[in-house]
């Protein structure tokens, strides 16, 4: 795995980077985030998902892309 250090260095993002990344995808920047093509950030949900130790900016980057993409944050009154 790559170090969170490392991580803000990293100039393209893309599936295979934040794979790679795993948890360490917390040392993303928001800039880095907003940055990689929507469908990345939707594709590597799941990854996502197993972060600890997101940032309040770059959850609100995160969900900001799920929006505009009109992915369904909320699903029967829950959040998805």
């Amino acid at each position: 795995q790559i170090s969170s250090a490392l991580a803000g260095n990293i100039q393209t993002v893309n599936a295979g980077t934040i794979s790679a990344l795993g948890q360490e995808s917390a040392g993303l920047t928001t800039t880095q985030i907003t940055s990689a093509p929507p469908s990345v950030i939707l594709n590597s949900l799941q990854t996502f998902s197993t972060v600890p130790n997101w940032s309040q900016g770059q959850l609100i980057s995160i969900i900001t892309i799920l929006l505009r993409q009109n992915y369904p944050v909320m699903v029967d009154g829950k959040i998805n």
